[in-house]
């Protein structure tokens, strides 16, 4: 997935490309009672120019939501789907029926049904690697752990009466007390985002915590979000664990700690 000026760039290319293909769908659709017998193949080229433009257009949408992680979340795994949907299955449908049709505009529907077609692939392939599930943006978070602190973090949500987090600078702020266990109200946001760790000190002084492969000195490990089910199969509690410090310290260190009881 991409963010900042990659997602500025590529939204800028898809709404250039979706304005002209409107336009030669435009001039198609005037030119279109010209030469009677190709008439047919000349619908079917414009056809296949309306399918993809129609692809396209869903892909601008979905880059366009990932401006703002609060619209994503808004729109929901369901919305996604369906327009995940809608532009997949219009860049095959553009490039089957441009694919019949005639003229340069049969090679601008196949070639930018092929083109959309790729990036909903790669999206996908990519959206299920990095979060197994649908391509939403997520807020940021930020964790802030005292400074020196070795051992197993946790964060509890959905905690009735726990306090939310709170949103700085578009992150949101996960800073965990002395005890190493944050309860907060707030529910887990699905979706992908760039998340940070820190050490924190009492002058305020932040230390960044890297993530990294085994053997690449990293000082976050083993990251996981568990789930509290209801009677009827929702969510009411999200568990997250980290392990803070060297490689070595967690190849020795001990269990996950239990979470202690649900504040009511």
């Amino acid at each position: 997935m991409f963010g900042g000026i990659s997602l500025i760039i590529a939204s800028c290319v898809l709404f250039a490309l979706l304005l002209l293909l409107l336009w030669v769908l435009h001039t198609g659709t005037k030119s279109a009672r010209s030469l009677p017998p190709r008439k047919t193949r000349q619908r079917l080229s414009l056809a296949g120019l309306a399918f993809c433009s129609l692809s396209i257009a869903s892909l601008l949408a979905l880059c366009l939501s990932w401006f703002s992680p609060g619209v994503s979340q808004r729109l929901g795994d369901t919305s996604v789907r369906i327009l995940s949907g809608v532009g997949f299955w219009s860049a095959i449908i553009g490039f089957i029926v441009g694919a019949v049709g005639i003229g340069r505009r049969r090679i601008a529907a196949s070639g930018v049904s092929l083109l959309a077609l790729g990036c909903w692939l790669f999206l996908s392939f990519s959206a299920a690697m990095s979060t197994s599930s649908t391509a939403l943006a997520r807020h940021p978070i930020k964790y802030l752990v005292p400074s020196g602190y070795v051992g197993w973090i946790t964060i509890l949500y959905g905690e009735s009466g726990a306090p939310r987090l709170p949103l700085r600078g578009g992150n949101l702020i996960c800073k965990i007390p002395n005890g190493a266990l944050l309860r907060t109200s707030a529910t887990v946001e699905s979706g992908w985002a760039k998340d940070e760790f820190f050490y924190y000190s009492a002058d305020g002084s932040l230390q960044p915590l890297r993530e990294t492969t085994w053997g690449g000195g990293g000082q976050v490990w083993d990251g996981s979000v568990s789930t509290v089910m209801s009677d009827h199969s929702k969510p009411q509690r999200w568990e997250e664990t980290y392990f803070i410090g060297s490689e070595d310290q967690f190849h020795h260190a001990g269990p996950q700690p239990l979470p202690g009881p649900t504040v009511k």
